[in-house]
């Protein structure tokens, strides 16, 4: 057996010898339980340097297969946390984007429903409107329909005039053509909304089969 093999295979010699040993002093009547090699010194000097410097390169290699895998793990960490921290970017900015798209759709929707409340409002008002003014109420004419949004729509208009001339801010002026707002000077009065109300109201009082708006 090379000296080398002594080193490296020492565990196997051990039970080996133990073998040898024990079945050669059992006739005896000892009993060889274990059997180590602690230590070997070779004869020659030359061999016992070359097993010195057999023994330093195989821990070397140890030594830099120990560093190796240390940097694969430390590298491999590393990827690992960038890898997390990515899918976490990742992740919170596609929450984000979620968030903000059913924000967006949330208040598309509540326009939406606001707009259809506000034109239900609008058709009942001028459906009932329309049949205050209209001749035969159970046969309303589109003309009459036309009339009375026509009516509502002037109202809103001279109503915002109204608010906008009682501002302390305002400085807005309005210019146009008084006959096409209807009443010549009086269009451009802003108590003209009140008038036109006081007007329908007495339209609608001396109907009795129609009540208030």
């Amino acid at each position: 057996m090379r000296p080398g093999q002594v080193i490296s295979d020492r565990n196997e010699l051990n039970k080996r010898l133990n073998t040898v040993i024990g079945n050669s002093i059992a006739n005896w009547g000892v009993e060889c339980s274990r059997f180590e090699i602690q230590t070997f010194q070779p004869a020659n000097r030359e061999v016992e340097r070359q097993l010195e410097l057999q023994m330093e390169a195989e821990r070397n290699r140890r030594k830099q297969l120990l560093d190796t895998q240390a940097q694969i793990n430390v590298a491999e960490g590393q990827k690992q946390r960038v890898i997390l921290e990515s899918e976490g970017h990742l992740e919170a900015k596609s929450n984000e984007a979620d968030a903000h798209y059913k924000t967006v759709v949330r208040e598309a929707e509540a326009r939406k429903q606001q707009a259809i409340m506000e034109a239900s409002a609008l058709s009942s008002q001028v459906e009932e409107l329309a049949r205050s003014i209209a001749q035969d109420k159970d046969n309303i004419q589109p003309e009459e329909r036309q009339r009375a949004l026509s009516t509502l729509v002037e109202l809103r208009r001279l109503e915002q005039l109204r608010a906008i001339a009682q501002s302390k801010s305002n400085s807005t002026y309005f210019f146009g053509d008084q006959s096409a707002l209807g009443r010549a000077s009086e269009a451009y009065n802003v108590d003209y909304a009140q008038h036109v109300k006081s007007e329908m109201g007495s339209r609608i009082a001396a109907r009795p089969d129609v009540g208030a708006l």
